[in-house]
């Protein structure tokens, strides 16, 4: 397994960061996340059985490659909690019509900045969580090498998706639960106001 790229107590994918990170969601929880720091991360379960099909995947979380002819699933041991933004070259249009209830585009204009929030936030409630950041790879069940299987970091299986969902150029914020599991699909953080690190995109 390769080192944990570890950046100011964060867990990284790759790096440097993203320097700006885009989402489509309602109005409504525009306006919390920018004016409370308020959002929601959800358990890859929950996407399972999602009732909107553009955004169900019956296999988020579970990782899938193929190695010497057998196809191999992975999945946590841990309870983990995601929640999926888009790096800024994705195109907008794509991600409102994912959803009928999107209607706004924000822009987190400093994702470490978030992020470190995020960490702030989890150490002072003294919250038994990991923060992992990183880019979505889209390669489920491919066929991959020896090497490239202990290359994989920790909890990869969370950053995997399938190919077809490609164009959104996911990248994921997890939270890992380290201790016992929690019933609760739901993981709900306030973070404070964001307004001066996240902005409402001008669609006209």
């Amino acid at each position: 397994m390769p080192e944990p790229i570890l950046r100011q107590g964060i867990e990284y994918n790759e790096e440097p960061p993203p320097s700006v990170l885009v989402k489509a969601m309602t109005r409504q929880r525009a306006l919390q996340l920018i004016d409370e720091g308020e959002f929601r991360l959800s358990k890859p379960s929950y996407y399972r059985t999602f009732e909107n099909p553009e955004l169900r995947d019956q296999n988020e979380g579970i990782g899938s490659f193929t190695l010497n002819g057998k196809e191999i699933f992975t999945e946590s041991g841990n309870d983990v909690f995601i929640w999926g933004t888009s790096l800024e070259d994705v195109n907008l249009d794509m991600l409102l019509q994912l959803s009928q209830t999107y209607d706004t585009i924000v822009s987190i204009n400093n994702p470490e900045e978030f992020f470190q929030r995020i960490l702030s936030y989890i150490r002072n409630n003294q919250s038994p969580y990991h923060l992992h950041c990183g880019r979505v790879t889209y390669n489920r069940a491919q066929v991959i090498a020896q090497q490239t299987l202990r290359g994989q970091r920790w909890h990869y299986n969370v950053f995997q998706k399938d190919i077809r969902d490609v164009d959104q150029v996911e990248y994921r914020i997890s939270l890992t639960r380290l201790g016992h599991s929690i019933e609760e699909e739901h993981l709900h953080l306030t973070i404070g106001n964001c307004q001066d690190i996240i902005s409402i995109e001008d669609l006209a």
